[in-house]
């Protein structure tokens, strides 16, 4: 059974098809285990199993404004875009997140809005 450090080697080290195999291997992941394998998911183009770690990480401990945000941009890639504005919202309201990471959020969340037809939530 691998150590959640092995794992977070293969990838930091960008092997993120051995880091998923190890994260999935687990016996008991952590809610930052589900995040970083959920990264790795993502990295993979693995859309669809990134929405479903970050959901798992978000369960095991719901202050994880990473999770959100990131949990957003996959959505919006999945064109779940009325779950994506909702959890480019809850990142947003969970922390004071730099200027940039911040402007790109409210970016995204606005043109969410705007997919859905909802112009006066989109411009504010």
């Amino acid at each position: 059974m691998p150590a959640p450090q092995q794992c977070e080697q293969h990838r930091q080290a960008n092997d993120h098809a051995q880091a998923s195999t190890c994260y999935a291997s687990l016996k008991s992941p952590t809610a930052v285990d589900l995040f970083h394998h959920a990264t790795s998911a993502r990295a993979l183009n693995e859309m669809q199993r990134a929405a479903q770690l970050y959901r798992k990480a978000i369960g095991k401990q719901p202050s994880l404004a990473e999770a959100y945000m990131n949990l957003a941009w996959v959505l919006s890639e999945l064109d779940q875009i009325e779950d994506a504005a909702e959890a480019y919202g809850d990142g947003l309201r969970m922390k004071k997140w730099p200027a940039e990471t911040a402007a790109a959020a409210h970016n995204n969340r606005g043109a969410s809005f705007n997919k859905l037809g909802r112009r006066a939530e989109a411009e504010t």
